[in-house]
């Protein structure tokens, strides 16, 4: 019996028996085409955020560190994504084409996978994987460094359908089984990853077992299943296990990732900020967006309303009878609530929590799959408390806000790498050379809503990307302590650290940067950059229409000498490598 898989259960056979989703492209066409276009201004995102300057090579002289992915972070994989994109030669490009791989890839067999499950009808399995690979929560779908991040998360769907297959066949499948395990093996680019692989193999195991097995109990079937499928179970040890030994973290990332087991009071608060900004931030944030803008509102209902209208015209979108009992109501909330803890502990155990930053949401790339389920749950309880028509109402209304919180990030980035391209512009063509080595950027666009600071990664990468590959040093004084030069003459002296190539010693000079009135907020600006595109006018002019850039040669005020000794205000070593390591910007 256990060559024959296949799910018994009543639940499983309603849920199935709407349309059977692998037999019908239809709707695979219509998700796959709905998120392409929920992602479109990532085809026109050609920025860089974060760590991307460290590691990408954007022009012929331009020197990375991409050394410090391996001898370092410790992510091999994520080394050889950022490799490819280099020996491409437009890395940028490559990795949007990567991460758009990654959504319809992924989004297709998530939707093959859970299908196969049972647990789900056919119209919540395509609300909950649309949620999932157009989830607002995460708002790095256009920096660089996360496409692998992506596509690893596809690579994770991939592999749990693929096992599905192999389970549920009364054949061996020996080629399937090994593609199954390679595709879940290099799914875990990061580490959060293992995490939903074990859930969703211990999900497998439970409704793939036969129900009636001469009368065993199901404990003894799981045993049998552990049994026949011990290489999946031993496959987060061993990759582990190779890449502590052949690529241990070292340096501020072996700090970084230490475990800590924070006590309960510090554990919950960290949970507390994962279900701020994972949930109540995005919704605010589509909410926000929808009432400003009658054409993002207008827009994403359309795209919302052919992820529910064809559905529903095709009987699919309806919930069954036995999904009204209150076990069926309930149940989805309860295992999305679940998977919410199981997905924050991996950071938790560390001490990481996401922030206002946009850059710190890459820690919620996994958060679309508890939501998806809270909403089906919700979806379920209001079609049984009223009809179906309030039913679509409210996905409709859930996805809308969702793509509205979406764009609203893909605009943000737009925008903020407009403002940065518009500074290296203007530095490029008005400074033949560089006039200082270390710089303080006064940034005139933080005293507007909708813009954060550039990180010390961005403002030296842009400088190198403006002039040369001499060393050089850039910073937002404002956002930084007056110490700055210490704690990243520190670093440069870690092992594995990625800060290489800076001059921290060199003359001094204030980069100033005026922004152009009237002021743009990020949609306005990034929809002007669209029609620029469009009309292919003169970046130059586009630019200088942005903002105005000039450089003060002279000492920076109130910053710290790096020969001076320490005032760090610091309490240890352990708050000391901390602080190094946010600096460095460090990767998942």
């Amino acid at each position: 019996m256990d060559s024959e898989l296949t799910p018994t259960t009543s639940a499983h056979a309603t849920a199935l028996n709407c349309t059977d989703a692998r037999s019908d492209p239809r709707y695979s066409l219509l998700l796959v085409c709905s998120l392409l276009i929920a992602h479109a201004p990532l085809a026109f995102n050609n920025g860089l955020y974060g760590d991307d300057w460290l590691i990408f090579k954007i022009k012929p002289d331009y020197q990375t560190m991409i050394s410090f992915l391996l001898h370092g972070a410790g992510h091999p994989i994520t080394y050889l994504y950022c490799a490819l994109g280099n020996l491409s030669g437009n890395p940028t490009a490559f990795l949007n084409v990567l991460a758009l791989a990654g959504i319809a890839i992924g989004a297709l067999n998530l939707r093959s996978f859970l299908t196969r499950l049972g647990i789900l009808s056919e119209f919540e399995t395509l609300i909950t994987v649309f949620l999932v690979w157009s989830y607002a929560g995460f708002r790095d779908w256009a920096t660089k460094i996360t496409a692998p991040y992506l596509f690893s998360f596809a690579l994770l769907c991939v592999g749990l359908n693929l096992f599905a297959i192999v389970a549920t066949s009364p054949r061996p499948r020996i080629g399937l089984r090994i593609a199954s395990l390679a595709a879940i093996f290099c799914s875990f680019a990061i580490n959060s990853m293992i995490v939903v692989f074990l859930v969703g193999l211990l999900v497998s195991f439970c409704l793939l077992a036969p129900a009636a097995v001469d009368d065993q109990p199901l404990t003894s079937r799981l045993a049998r299943l552990a049994l026949r499928f011990a290489d999946y179970l031993a496959l987060p040890i061993v990759y582990l296990v190779s890449i502590n030994h052949f690529f241990p973290k070292i340096g501020p990332y072996r700090d970084y990732y230490l475990i800590r087991f924070p006590d309960f009071g510090s554990a919950l608060s960290l949970l507390q900020q994962f279900l701020r900004w994972s949930t109540y931030e995005p919704a605010l944030d589509g909410l926000h967006v929808a009432v400003q803008s009658n054409w993002l509102i207008g827009l994403s209902l359309l795209v919302g309303l052919s992820m529910v209208a064809i559905p529903a015209l095709h009987g699919i979108a309806d919930v069954p009878r036995d999904q009204k009992k209150l076990l069926d109501l309930a149940w989805p909330a309860v295992a999305g609530a679940a998977l919410f803890i199981l997905c924050a502990l991996p950071y938790i155990s560390v001490g990481i929590a996401p922030t206002g930053h946009f850059y710190e949401s890459r820690h919620l790339l996994l958060f679309g799959l508890p939501l998806g389920l809270v909403v089906i749950s919700a979806l379920r309880l209001v079609q049984s408390a009223s009809n179906r028509i309030a039913g679509y109402l409210f996905c409709l209304g859930v996805l809308s806000i969702n793509i509205c919180s979406l764009w609203n990030s893909y605009f943000f980035q737009q925008a903020r790498w407009i403002r940065q391209s518009a500074m290296i512009q203007q530095l490029e063509r008005d400074y033949r050379n560089p006039p200082a080595a270390v710089f303080n950027l006064i940034d005139g666009f933080l005293d507007y809503p909708g813009h954060t600071y550039y990180g010390i990664t961005e403002i030296t990468g842009g400088l190198h990307l403006a002039w040369d590959s001499r060393p050089l040093f850039g910073f937002t004084g404002r956002n930084e302590r007056a110490t700055i030069l210490q704690e990243i003459d520190a670093a440069m002296q870690m092992d594995g650290a990625a800060f290489r190539n800076m001059d921290l010693r060199g003359p001094q000079a204030t980069i100033q940067v005026r922004p152009q009135l009237p002021v743009l907020n990020n949609f306005e600006l990034s929809l002007s950059y669209y029609r620029c595109l469009i009309h292919f006018c003169d970046w130059q002019t586009f630019a200088d229409g942005v903002a105005s850039t000039n450089i003060l040669v002279g000492p920076i005020p109130n910053l710290v000498p790096i020969e001076q000794k320490a005032a760090l205000e610091l309490t240890g070593k352990d708050r000391f490598n901390r602080d190094t390591t946010r600096n460095v910007r460090r990767n998942e």
